[in-house]
């Protein structure tokens, strides 16, 4: 249990730097109201990947959970060696591309008055169906454990580490007040020059150690 914990947390530290919520996040704190745009943006966020990693957990999702859960040791390590493999491409994707990615990171956007939490949870709808890192989380405590309240329970954690950094950021702008203003800004364009450097690194070395587990285990 203890080994799937750490496994989960470290996918969901990952996950965290994406920039579909970072980038926002950053922009709803050096705005006019931004603890609380930030605030109702990472509720938003919040709820709507939790209640998408329940739905996993029961009723269809449950089943189709159950019959992936099920593989010999062998395919298990195979599919460890496919998912590092991946990471080790996404982070070289992530270096080739990173000049894009500054501009994600650094792009501002004007929400204008439609609420913080509905663009929150608008962004985790569409971003869901491809959060491979958090299905592999999710499937993983499937294996692990059979207890409903402790995968419940790792999928809440899960959604606690991915929106830490905006928590972080809300709580930065609740005690320093002036971090609103050229603090932010400053703190999007450090995001927007090293944020996609530091996601290929990231990405590389999650890939690169799932990679050589799995190879020295399949031989």
């Amino acid at each position: 249990m203890i080994a799937l914990v750490v496994f989960v947390v470290s996918v969901a530290a990952l996950d965290s730097l994406n920039p579909s919520t970072v980038a926002p996040a950053l922009v709803l704190a050096a705005g006019s109201r931004p603890r609380r745009d930030l605030a109702e943006f990472t509720a938003g966020v919040v709820a709507v990947s939790t209640l998408g990693g329940l739905v996993l957990l029961v009723g269809p999702g449950r089943e189709v959970l159950e019959r992936l859960s099920a593989p010999s040791a062998h395919t298990r390590q195979l599919v460890e060696l496919a998912a590092g493999l991946l990471l080790v491409v996404a982070g070289a994707a992530a270096w080739a591309f990173r000049q894009k990615l500054r501009e994600r990171f650094a792009a501002r956007r004007r929400f204008g008055s439609r609420s913080s939490s509905v663009v929150g949870a608008a962004i985790m709808a569409v971003e869901l169906p491809t959060a491979a890192p958090y299905f592999a989380a999710i499937l993983a405590t499937v294996e692990t454990t059979r207890s409903f309240v402790a995968q419940v329970a790792i999928v809440l954690a899960y959604n606690v580490v991915f929106v830490s950094p905006l928590v972080a950021l809300l709580v930065a702008i609740t005690l320093r007040p002036e971090l609103t203003g050229t603090a932010a800004a400053l703190l999007q364009r450090l995001v927007g020059k090293y944020g996609a450097p530091l996601l290929a690194g990231a990405a590389s070395s999650v890939g690169i150690a799932l990679t050589v587990d799995a190879a020295l285990r399949v031989m």
